[in-house]
């Protein structure tokens, strides 16, 4: 059963807040035998970055548990 991590994100995140601590995530996937399994949540389905990139998507806040 893989481990869950949830990624928030705030408005006005950046896309290095998230990318940065994906990839180091992503990274040790390939070393642990029990992977990690990605959720990314926020308080509206899409949040705008710099350059007008969407992430979107994403799961409602309130839908964590």
């Amino acid at each position: 059963m893989a481990l869950r991590v949830a990624f928030f994100l705030p408005p006005g995140v950046t896309a290095l807040d998230l990318v940065g601590p994906l990839q180091v995530f992503e990274l040790a996937n390939n070393e642990i035998d029990r992977p990690y399994r990605f959720e990314f949540c926020a308080l509206s389905k899409t949040v705008p970055v710099a350059g007008h990139l969407l992430f979107s998507n994403l799961v409602s806040y309130e839908q964590i548990k």
